[in-house]
């Protein structure tokens, strides 16, 4: 078994999305569990007529969704609607609202493992936001990407975590650091043309994407050991 840690960069953001398709919320620390970032997607919006074995709103699906903005504890998140008003996630009145904005019955769902499409856990780093943003002529925020951890990657190379894929990553050299391993390569969608702000498509980033990586960018994990996970913290590899 390979032993060796090396030093790839630092956590520059923690994302967590308490429910799923809407804006994430920015975190300074998460506490890294068997099912992702604790409160990471726990909500979601149910899409009652659905007969996919995904039946939850997608941001892909309806990009409008990125535009709302949860508020309060991610577990009992509280979400500004159009008319200003803050209600529980879970009340009638959201259903009511969603149900309209989205022409379709959707109602609050909550599933205490996480509502994913497909692993728990999501990273990019700098270096493939920063590559594509090159190439597309166009400044990429990092909310477009949706993944949970951001690194500030230390290589000299685009696209980093693609090599990573297989390999372990650790967060700090404690001895009780959370760690993680990066099972696959994140194949992206259209959503990352959407601006957040705004739910519109503003930039040709996936058709670039498709062309240069064959749709990929990021990778997914999955937990290894449960622990603390920090902004400015040690990224270290196993090589």
């Amino acid at each position: 078994m390979r032993n060796e840690w090396r030093r790839v960069g630092t956590v520059l953001s923690i994302s967590r999305f308490p429910v799923k398709a809407f804006r994430g919320e920015s975190i300074d620390r998460a506490h890294l569990g068997w099912h992702g970032i604790d409160g990471d997607r726990r909500w979601a919006l149910y899409r009652v007529d659905s007969v996919s074995g995904l039946p939850w709103a997608s941001a892909r699906r309806f990009p409008v969704l990125s535009t709302y903005e949860v508020l309060g504890e991610p577990l009992v998140p509280r979400v500004l609607l159009d008319d200003g008003g803050v209600r529980p996630f879970s009340s009638p009145d959201v259903a009511e609202v969603m149900s309209s904005v989205l022409a379709e019955n959707v109602r609050p769902f909550q599933l205490w493992r996480g509502t994913y499409d497909s692993m728990p856990l999501s990273i990019v780093t700098t270096s493939s936001v920063d590559s594509l943003s090159s190439h597309v002529q166009h400044d990429l925020s990092l909310e477009r990407f949706r993944s949970n951890l951001v690194i500030d990657d230390e290589t000299d190379r685009a696209f980093p975590e693609e090599k990573w894929v297989g390999s372990e990553i650790r967060f700090g050299k404690g001895s009780d650091s959370a760690r993680l391993r990066l099972d696959r390569k994140t194949e992206r969608c259209n959503v990352i043309d959407v601006d957040p702000a705004t739910g519109k498509a503003d930039a040709p980033a996936f058709e670039a994407i498709a062309d240069l990586r064959r749709k990929n960018l990021g990778a997914y994990g999955s937990t290894v050991r449960p622990g603390q996970i920090e902004v400015g913290m040690e990224v270290l590899l196993r090589v």
